[in-house]
């Protein structure tokens, strides 16, 4: 059973990677994925939502960057050592 599931996850994988392919993707995906380029929205959008959102703006805010500490802290010193 192991072996079946293992050969079909291989068989997988070289379709999703050799026959899925195509320039537009190859060309599209790294720019895509870039965080980097999306940065500048991301903190315009969580300042317009702190200066014009009111209290619930603010406490949205507030929340979203303590939760990005805490599962930044999370999943690099507690869920990696376990992957």
């Amino acid at each position: 059973m192991l072996d079946t599931l293992v050969r079909f996850d291989t068989w997988l994988f070289l379709q999703l990677n050799a026959g899925a392919a195509n320039a537009v993707c190859d060309w599209l995906m790294p720019i895509a994925t870039e965080l980097r380029l999306y940065r500048p929205f991301l903190i315009a959008g969580l300042l317009a939502l702190a200066v014009f959102g009111g209290g619930k703006g603010r406490l949205t805010v507030a929340l979203l960057i303590v939760l990005a500490a805490l599962t930044d802290q999370l999943s690099s010193h507690l869920l990696k050592p376990w992957v």
